[in-house]
């Protein structure tokens, strides 16, 4: 069995239109192996498992992109994130929490805090990663990538509404081999790969293990104070992965992995202030007596609160996969356990002022096991019947500093007034227990005609626990009781004495406030799959489907307003009791897709092309807003007052149209609009706003990529390959806006204040290039690879990040960069 599961890395199934050779001997580490193959065996299809079964790619009617390891090495693809430019409608970015936000076609989930449930479905080697800062860590002996996109209800189940990502790790070969990849770049950039793996005991037992060490600079400075404990590396990072394989007997195969990474550059994002908002000027300013400064450098920070390395992410996971074939079925056991701690410790404020800073440090433990019982391949009517049983515990803590250095008045009588910090902490704890039951089946109606018909059944509980306080104290403490012991502090004041009055101030600093909650619910839902094909012939394949995406509901782990309550800013609930203005469990997503494509080879197999038209009807979108001020306190709320249509055509075309030359292109059009979405608060002046109408949050409407390299042969010396990558994207809407064009009564009066542009939520269109160089020893067992990203330094936002009103927060993407990559494979 085990030799039948390696087979889909033999050289034919490659897919190697961009570099040629075995993914047995490739992977993101290490050496791509180029071939001077034909062209037919270069456009040969990658071998998935996206429907749970090993397929080509062409024979699938599902929207997939799939990326073998040499392809990505080729690229210098790294993690997730360098996917974006080559997937149609995938956006990636950090997260306000310092985890990852995952897009696609304009799916993905904007809420923060402890549980928050993403809407695109990662997994790993078949196990379910919940946490999405998984986006953002190496590959570390990577096989293959595979990006499904559109809803996957029925095979995936939950969270996979915008789509799914199956990393898929190399399994060791069936002899022993060293692979490795050492890379220097711009911003310190130090990366050192290693792998090696193969047979134990012949025909029976395998192992590997990869090892990967990566270190770079931050490419923001933060000039507050050059001294200051501020982290330079914005990643600082290793990662561990092993298998072991043992065939049990000849159809019974036992897969063991475990893997490891510990990060400690994470959370350190980019990030600078873009512009101040009205609170900070009109408001925090006076209030704090130092005025904000930004600095004109967009690649330059402000922030008098640095982090001070506790912030560090820790993700680790093991999983054991067994597969039976007997009688031509196969039985497969999928288990898996994940854990995910981080902490991040930000300027939540961005500026030089001492307005507010954040400590959130979060835990994720979870268990998943899927069964999985698969008819033989290649009959007439294929089929798979399944179960899901997933259990998670997540934490998260979140500590927010505020009101540092806070004058309180008194100043006038003769000393600095009391000085009062404020820190408001929470503490919420998710448990979520789910299970599913799937079936899907595919019938060959004759030798031109498939239909397919898949149903999941899904059912959720969800248990929700938080507790709020506000710790305040007094800062200058003994000042303050020096002051009470002079004699103006017996001076008469309105019935009482100045001292009465400072006492008051201190005890109302003193008095530690605390509000909690348990609450529960329960959601649940059918997803069907209904597709239907047409093979006019053994080169065309053209599909239509309907499908259903689920998401489930949750809880605000976020909610302030019962600390408004407590603090005398907002009204009490007729109750009276703090306790009861929790806000209530939100509800469940849920998307239709209507999907049309086609597959072709063209050229005598010179040239592939996909395309896809797609719609979306997408209702109970889960959208999280602040609302509030100083006065009235701000509050975080999470609703399901929207719903949207998204309408959109992908393109996705290789080709080798002359002996050695290998194109690619992808293109794509998308256009998201909320139909109804008119409760909307504004962040400024809380006025109720209606956004009907306006752009979906990341949905850029029109994305290109295309790639082109040539290889030369160099006689006896080996192989020189030129590639050169172009890639252009729109601008898209990063954030929610309240001004939705400029004939807004309100835009020129922002304006004056310096937030009146409509950009200030978007991210601005772009066209990056990418060139690079390798050349390809004689014996195939080394590549030397230098590179130049970004070639003219564009500068564009990767995301951006609100602070409520008070200002927001912009993460760049890297200037130019520029390195080598050494690669070996013994």
């Amino acid at each position: 069995m085990f030799r039948k599961t390696q087979c889909y890395r033999d050289v034919r199934k490659a897919n190697t239109w961009l570099v040629g050779g075995s993914i047995c001997a490739a992977f993101s580490l290490s050496l791509p192996v180029v071939s001077q193959e034909t062209p037919d065996a270069l456009l040969d299809e990658i071998v998935v498992t996206a429907q749970k079964r090993e397929q080509e790619l062409f024979e699938i009617p599902i929207a997939i992109s799939a990326f073998s390891g040499s392809q990505l090495e080729r690229s210098g693809i790294s993690d997730l994130t360098g996917l974006t430019e080559q997937v149609p409608g995938l956006e990636i970015s950090p997260s306000e929490a310092g985890g990852g936000s995952v897009f696609i076609r304009g799916i993905g989930t904007g809420v923060q805090g402890v549980g928050a449930d993403p809407n695109v479905a990662i997994y790993r080697d078949g196990v379910y990663v919940s946490r999405h800062a998984v986006a953002f860590q190496d590959f570390i002996d990577i096989e293959r990538v595979e990006v499904l996109r559109g809803p996957q209800g029925t095979l995936y189940g939950r969270n996979a509404t915008g789509g799914a990502i199956n990393i898929i790790s190399n399994r060791p070969g069936s002899e022993w081999r060293v692979n490795g990849r050492l890379e220097g770049g711009r911003y310190d950039k130090y990366t050192g790969a290693i792998a090696a793996g193969g047979p134990v005991v012949a025909d029976r037992l395998w192992v590997r293990g990869s090892y990967v060490r990566s270190t770079q600079e931050n490419y923001v400075e933060n000039v507050f104070d050059p001294s200051s404990p501020f982290r330079e590396k914005i990643v600082d990072s290793e990662a561990f992965n092993g298998s072991v394989v043992f065939e049990v007997t000849g159809n019974l195969e036992v897969v063991l992995q475990a893997d490891y990474e510990e990060d400690n550059g994470f959370g350190v994002l980019p990030i600078r202030k873009s512009w101040i908002g009205p609170r900070d000027i009109a408001e925090a300013g006076p209030l704090f007596g130092v005025p904000q400064v930004l600095t004109d450098d967009r690649f330059e920070s402000n922030q008098d609160f640095a982090d001070t390395g506790d912030a560090q992410l820790r993700n680790r996971g093991a999983g054991a996969t067994v597969t039976w074939d007997f009688g031509g079925y196969t039985f497969k056991s999928v288990s898996g356990y994940r854990r995910f701690e981080s902490t991040r410790v930000f300027d939540n404020d961005g500026t030089n002022s001492p307005i507010a800073t954040a400590i959130t440090p979060s835990d994720s433990e979870s268990f998943s096991q899927e069964v999985q019982l698969l008819s033989p391949s290649g009959g007439k009517f294929e089929w798979i019947l399944g179960a899901f049983y997933y259990d998670e515990t997540s934490r998260g803590l979140g500590r927010f500093g505020g009101l540092r250095n806070f004058d309180v008045g008194l100043g006038e009588l003769g000393f600095s007034g009391v000085l009062a910090n404020s820190q408001s902490n929470f503490d919420s704890t998710i448990e979520t227990e789910a299970w599913a039951i799937f079936a899907q089946g595919t019938y060959t109606i004759s030798d031109q005609w498939r239909a397919t018909l898949g149903l999941r059944y899904s059912d959720e509980d969800k248990t929700f626990q938080t507790t709020s306080d506000n710790l305040r104290s007094v800062a200058n403490r003994d000042e303050v009781e020096e002051f009470l012991a002079g004699p103006l502090a017996q001076l008469p004041f309105e019935g009482g004495t100045v001292g009465d009055v400072v006492n008051n101030i201190v005890a109302f600093f003193d008095e530690p406030l605390t509000a909690g909650t348990t609450d529960e619910a329960s959601f649940d839902a059918f997803t069907p799959r209904v597709a239907l094909e047409w093979l006019p012939n053994e080169d065309r394949l053209f599909y239509a489907a309907v499908s259903k995406g689920f998401k489930s509901g949750g809880f605000n782990a976020l909610d302030t307003g019962p600390l408004n309550i407590l603090l005398g800013l907002a009204p009490p609930p007729p109750s009276g009791s703090a306790n009861d203005a929790f806000q209530a469990p939100y509800d469940e997503e849920e998307l239709w897709s209507y999907e049309t494509g086609m597959r072709m080879t063209l050229m005598e197999g010179r040239m592939r092309l996909a395309s896809t038209l797609f719609y979306y009807d997408y209702d109970n979108l889960q959208v999280q807003t602040t609302v509030g001020n100083p006065t009235t306190g701000f509050q975080s709320l999470i609703s399901n007052d929207a719903s949207a249509d998204i309408l959109g055509l992908e393109l996705e075309l290789v080709a080798e149209p002359i002996e050695r030359l290998q194109v690619a292109l992808t293109a794509a059009w998308t256009d998201g609009e909320y139909d109804e979405f008119d409760n909307v608060a504004d962040a400024i002046d809380g006025r109720i706003i209606d956004l009907s109408g306006s752009e979906t949050l990341r949905t850029p409407e029109y994305r290109l990529f295309t790639s082109a390299q040539y290889n030369v042969p160099m006689g006896d010396n080996g192989i020189l390959i030129p590639r050169i990558e172009v890639s252009y994207e729109s601008d898209q809407n990063f954030l929610l806006s309240t001004i939705t064009s400029e004939s807004d009564p309100r835009f020129q009066a922002q304006k004056e204040l310096g937030i009146g542009d409509l950009s200030t939520v978007k991210g601005g269109e772009h066209t990056v290039v990418d060139l690079s160089l390798s050349y390809v020893f004689p014996q195939q067992d080394i590549v030397v690879r230098g590179y130049v990203d970004n070639v003219f330094d564009e500068t564009y936002r990767l995301a951006l990040l609100s602070d409520s009103g008070t200002g927001q927060q912009e993460v760049l993407a890297r200037g130019r960069e520029y390195g080598v990559t050494v690669s070996f494979n013994f």
